[in-house]
């Protein structure tokens, strides 16, 4: 889940153990967060792929 950018395993973490998921502004930038991982690891993979 590291490899992932740690976001998986943190998801997980807040659904298993309640934790921070009802704050909005934690979301808000977790969710954020996650939205930048995956865009970075598309851009990574489209480089790599050339």
């Amino acid at each position: 889940m590291a490899f992932a950018g740690g976001w998986p395993g943190a998801l997980l973490g807040q659904a298993l153990f309640r934790h921070k998921h009802r704050k909005a502004a934690f979301q808000w930038a977790f969710w954020l967060c996650v939205l930048a991982n995956a865009a970075s690891i598309a851009v990574m993979l489209r480089e790599l792929s050339r």
